[in-house]
């Protein structure tokens, strides 16, 4: 009974089921991106932002699969680690051409451990966010300057993105979390989808942080409230 037991709670304590926070390292820098899983036996689906995931955990190897687009062609990234609880990490393959690593640990691990002190955090950033923007981006092809019209619902963020060229006017949603802002939103790049990641910090009327363009590449961008 006592080994059932601890076979168990071993058992619980290495699923995998949940939201990560995922640092990867590739020839290309380093970028950091949230994973969704969920595991039905040895098999796990999810999404790694907003590609599709795939993969298996036997025991405590872990191994992910998804494809992004680079430079308009199919690329595979594979990821094979180990799994330790609330954290796991390895090396990357990206579609044969490089390798990197990765590692990454359960986002909501924090939260469980301290659910009083979010409340006041959340309760703090009421409509902070809500109004006129002006953004820079750095990315590798220059500054690029955008609008942001935003509306806030408690920590629930919507609204406009309004720029140039292939920014365009499109519309974003978020989350901003005590002072800790996140925004996405979708703009055309060479006749395809490029989600665009942006996490940084709001205070005051200043906003800073990194953007994610597809997986593809990193920048910065920084602005003000108008």
């Amino acid at each position: 009974m006592l080994f059932v037991l601890s076979f168990a709670t071993l058992a619980m304590a290495q699923s995998i089921d949940g939201t990560w926070d995922a640092k990867i390292v590739s020839p290309q820098g380093e970028r950091v991106v949230p994973i969704s899983l969920k595991q039905t036996g040895e098999t796990v689906s999810g999404k790694m932002g907003p590609y599709d995931v795939t993969g298996t955990i036997k025991g405590t190897d872990v191994t992910l699969k998804y494809t992004v687009k680079f430079q308009d062609n199919d690329l595979p990234i594979t990821m094979t680690g180990k799994l330790n609880g609330s954290e796991m990490g390895g090396k990357a393959d990206f579609g044969g051409f490089a390798e990197g690593e990765w590692s990454a640990k359960k986002s909501n691990a924090a939260a469980a451990a301290a659910p009083a002190a979010a409340a006041p955090a959340a309760s703090s950033s009421a409509a902070a966010a809500a109004g006129e923007w002006s953004l820079v981006f750095s990315t590798p092809n220059g500054d690029v300057p955008a609008k942001f019209i935003i509306k806030q619902e408690g920590e629930a963020l919507s609204g406009d993105v309004k720029g140039e060229g292939p920014i365009g006017n499109v519309p974003l949603k978020g989350t901003l979390k005590g002072d800790a802002v996140e925004i996405k939103y979708t703009i055309k790049f060479e006749g395809n989808d490029m989600p665009i990641t942006m996490k940084g910090k709001l205070t005051g009327g200043e906003m800073k942080g990194s953007a994610d363009y597809g997986g593809l590449a990193e920048g910065e961008f920084k602005g003000k409230k108008n």
